[in-house]
């Protein structure tokens, strides 16, 4: 039993692995620069005196050194040659990209660096000389449109450009020549290297590492959008799902169960069984639209004075002194319609189970068996066949509590209620990657956990599940 818990317990933690990975670069992957959700926008042509480029600068690099964007993504990579191997430390993002932009264009990471140099050096020049120079504000237009682009053509074009005006300018001459030295070894790159890998180790200072094991201490992060600790929100926001969850998985079991049960008993006097078609269309009915039908024709007075019954978002609040018997009341006119929009589809879904479950039993010899001793169908159901029946039942109890989780992300949406499933969508649309990743990870912690006790639960229902198959050779567990 034990042993068995435990093997159980490894393979959800690998399995929670696994959904780390793929939850953390999928999340990375979405465009878009996190550290600047918290600074405020950076841009390679920002404006303002030197120093306040240089303190904006500076907040950048310390609030990307808070959140690990530092680091290297992963414990390895796999990138170009061309690609050197500290990609990673140039900040901030929009200069990181133009450079791979530029090492994709010419294959050369040597002249793309110094290149990027010279004209990050030109524009502090600029910045530091006087205001009032003349020309200064041509040649920084010219050194923003250089830091900015990547086209091999307007690049070109550019540097001649500038190489035009340095004729007539000292200063702006010996700018032009250096320039136009990186460009030429810039176009001497060899972009073969651009098809060949090349594998960098990075060991444990990387991004996911310092993500995981801070979740593991229970520390998921901030948020992007307020600077909220990531598990405030989320404890928040669960007991508000679990608010229409729990009632919502009760409702559908003890519904589907007896539906099931009532199916069968229909079959067994009429093969042909219309409330079967009937479950098969709560089946398929989709949430979103179930719940625009319920606030539709349950929460306005426009189809007549009895529609208005139940009100349309929300938890309900209430005053500090308000009695116990006035919050249950609050409550529970807000949770009917939410629950049985998710209750409905899980409970025909569970009812059909059942159904097949009790029509596989009522075949077998032993109810024939009974049947002939003259039992009645109602006794044979309930004393022999239900009971053997919710054996395998047991089993679909593991996707039921999952599927409601991921159906409350369209019913939190539509009711209006501040739940797990809409922190998830408003994450997405705010791009809060740490609140993303802790609310699927919650999502998988309680789906591995499901699982595991659904197991349990089936093997104390069954004696006649064997935790292990014995050898019959030698007598011992394998």
């Amino acid at each position: 039993m034990i042993g068995y818990i435990l093997k159980r317990l490894l393979s959800g933690v690998l399995v929670l692995i696994a959904v780390a990975l793929i939850t953390f670069f999928l999340v990375h992957h979405i465009p878009g620069d996190p550290v600047s959700q918290v600074t405020g926008e950076y841009s390679l042509e920002s404006t303002g005196s030197r120093e306040e480029i240089k303190i904006r600068e500076a907040q950048y690099r310390q609030t990307a050194a808070l959140l690990g964007y530092d680091k290297p993504l992963f414990y390895f990579s796999i990138a170009p040659r061309a690609y050197p191997d500290t990609l990673y430390k140039i900040l901030p993002y929009t200069r990181r990209q133009h450079a791979k932009q530029l090492i994709r264009s010419f294959g050369n990471w040597q002249a793309v660096s110094r290149f990027l140099t010279d004209v990050r050096r030109w524009r502090q020049q600029l910045l530091a000389s006087n205001a009032d120079a003349p020309g200064r504000t041509r040649h920084m237009q010219l050194a923003n449109q250089l830091a900015l682009t990547t086209d091999r053509q307007q690049l070109e074009a550019l540097l001649i450009q500038l190489q035009q005006k340095g004729r007539s300018d000292t200063a702006l001459r010996a700018v032009s020549d250096r320039l136009w030295a990186d460009w030429e070894q810039m176009k001497q790159g060899r972009r073969a290297d651009l098809w060949l890998p090349k594998i960098t180790i990075h060991g444990w200072d990387n991004q996911f590492h310092y993500w995981l094991s801070s979740f593991v201490r229970g520390n998921a992060g901030i948020s992007l959008v307020d600077q909220k600790p990531v598990w405030h929100k989320v404890k928040k926001h669960f007991l508000a799902t679990l608010w229409i969850n729990i009632p919502a998985l009760l409702l559908s079991i003890v519904a589907g169960i007896f539906w099931g049960k009532w199916l069968a008993r229909r079959d067994a006097r009429r093969p042909t069984n219309r409330f079967e078609l009937l479950t098969y269309l709560w089946l398929a009915i989709p949430s979103f639209w179930l719940a625009t039908m319920l606030i539709m024709f349950f929460t306005s007075p426009d189809y007549g004075a009895w529609t208005n019954l139940f009100p349309a978002s929300g938890l309900g609040t209430w005053s500090a002194r308000a009695p116990l018997y006035q919050k249950i009341q609050i409550r529970l006119a807000h949770l009917i319609l939410p629950v049985l929009t998710l209750s409905l589809p899980a409970a025909s879904f569970i009812a059909l189970q059942v159904r097949r479950a009790i029509n596989s039993e009522m075949s077998k010899d032993y109810i024939k068996v009974a049947l002939l001793k003259g039992l009645s169908i109602r006794r044979v159901l309930n004393r022999h066949a239900m009971r053997n029946a919710l054996f395998p039942v047991l089993t679909i109890f593991g996707t039921v509590l999952p599927g409601l989780f991921a159906g409350s992300v369209v019913v939190e949406h539509i009711f209006s209620i501040p739940g797990m499933g809409r922190l998830l969508l408003q994450a997405i649309y705010d791009k809060d990657k740490y609140v993303i990743m802790a609310v699927l990870m919650v999502t998988a912690l309680l789906t591995v956990v499901n699982l595991l006790l659904v197991d349990l639960l089936y093997m104390k229902a069954d004696p006649r599940v064997s935790l292990y198959e014995k050898s019959p050779a030698i007598g011992r567990t394998k």
